[in-house]
């Protein structure tokens, strides 16, 4: 499942199996300081180091907005369906989970937990995903080979291939501050069946849709 950043807050091109870089932010940065100095000149150096000085705090607050506090995605991808279309505009409210260390990962501060029925987003192997998690730490897992493989944790059974069978056949809960993460769209979805539990400090803040059906 896949997400983009729309134009007007750049990014890149979010999915389970692969990731595009834009330059959408750095573009738009780059025309209003061009706009900002070609205006500011007529006006005077003092003027113009002043108007710098305000843009540049400006530009540093919707970098912190945006990589700490809120931001907004498109939806490129079918694995979180029905619950999120193709080309769905959501919510990633990025301060749910408590405050996150925009220079690294993890938080500064994380003030809860992931909940059952969150859908979430965090990065995996050089790129950000969108899962819905479906079962916490401590919380028992049943692996069976009966009638096909299958993974069952907090009530919910989930189909395994044979190799994702011989990854957690000898797993017997949930670890520590790890959470099972799976798409909507069981068929077309890659998450934690394959690349295993995912850890709580990875999460980068919970998705929110912006209209109901």
């Amino acid at each position: 499942f896949s997400l983009k950043w729309p134009y007007f807050t750049g990014g890149s091109l979010i999915n389970s199996s692969k990731v595009y870089k834009e330059d959408a932010f750095m573009f738009f940065l780059s025309t209003l300081f061009d706009s900002i100095i070609r205006i500011k000149l007529r006006m005077g150096i003092n003027n113009l180091i002043r108007e710098v000085g305000r843009i540049s705090a400006f530009v540093v607050f919707l970098v912190l907005l945006k990589t700490s506090v809120i931001d907004f995605m498109v939806v490129s991808g079918v694995s979180m369906s029905p619950y999120l279309s193709d080309g769905e505009l959501i919510l990633v409210n990025k301060t749910a989970y408590g405050i996150l260390n925009p220079f690294s990962d993890g938080y500064i501060v994380r003030c809860r937990g992931v909940e059952p029925g969150d859908v979430v987003i965090y990065p995996m192997n050089g790129r950000y995903v969108v899962k819905r998690c479906r079962g916490l730490e401590g919380e028992r897992v049943e692996v069976s080979s009966e009638n096909g493989y299958s993974l069952k944790v907090n009530g919910e059974s989930f189909p395994l291939s044979e190799t994702e069978y011989r990854h957690y056949k000898d797993v017997k809960a949930v670890p520590e501050n790890m959470f099972f993460a799976v798409g909507d769209n069981i068929s077309y979805s890659v998450d934690s069946r394959d690349y295993g539990f995912v850890s709580l400090e990875n999460v980068r803040g919970k998705v929110f849709k912006l209209k109901k059906r």
